[in-house]
């Protein structure tokens, strides 16, 4: 059995190898994504792997957790820092 500090490690692995098969199976099935690229939510497996799949297309996001913080609620707050290429290469680096 995984740690969740794991687990999200894992997920965003998979998420850069663009295996999306995998990351799936660590998110709820009716799991609410933001579609940072298009505005609005992506709800369930389905929807979100549509949004990754059309995203794919135009941009190259690679997201590393850098930081794992357990909230005083137990909930789980994940800094990342993501680097976003277009086709013709990088566009921006952000670290939230």
């Amino acid at each position: 059995m995984h740690t969740p500090q794991e687990l999200i490690k894992q997920a965003y692995a998979a998420f850069n190898a663009r295996d999306i098969p995998t990351v799936l199976a660590t998110l709820h099935p009716q799991v609410r994504w933001a579609r940072a690229w298009e505005g609005d939510y992506a709800t369930g497996h389905e929807e979100v792997r549509a949004y990754w799949q059309r995203q794919w297309q135009e941009l190259d996001p690679h997201v590393e957790p850098t930081q794992i913080i357990e909230l005083p609620d137990g909930r789980l707050e994940v800094r990342v820092q993501q680097v976003v290429k277009d086709m013709q290469g990088p566009s921006s680096l952000r670290a939230w």
